[in-house]
């Protein structure tokens, strides 16, 4: 049985369609394999965007357990209920409001750990202005 010719062209791939499967297989190089590694897709010629992580500090870190302690339910932020589940519920809700409005810079109602920080340093601050720096062997 012979084959039209409106089948015969339907075979034969466009030039677009041609050019398309061209440029996928080009696209198959060995980069593109996941192997977990993130790829630096820099143009020829550029140079990578990369800066070395930057390593938190003593005292970041111990800011960072702080904040995970008060996050009781791990959503990365502290809001009214972990608050609330944090000192055992013996302060009243308008509390914990007051204290979220305080420290809420961006306003979306829960605390960052960007601001938990910012917080945490002006209350060192306080402290230190107000009953001067200890050293190391509790001497002032």
């Amino acid at each position: 049985m012979a084959a039209t010719t409106a089948e015969a062209t339907a075979e034969i791939p466009s030039e677009q369609q041609e050019e398309e499967r061209h440029e996928d297989q080009e696209d198959t190089d060995d980069d593109d394999v996941d192997d977990g590694e993130p790829r630096d897709r820099a143009k020829p010629g550029k140079k990578p965007n990369k800066k070395p992580a930057k390593k938190p500090s003593p005292q970041e870190l111990k800011l960072k357990k702080e904040f995970m302690l008060i996050d009781v339910n791990n959503s990365g932020f502290i809001d009214k209920a972990d608050l609330v589940k944090a000192t055992g519920g013996y302060l009243p809700e308008s509390f914990f409001t007051n204290a979220i409005k305080l420290m809420d810079t961006n306003r979306d109602g829960k605390i960052s750990f960007e601001e938990y920080k910012i917080v945490r340093g002006l209350a060192s601050s306080l402290k230190e202005a107000a009953f001067g720096k200890k050293t190391g062997d509790g001497k002032k």
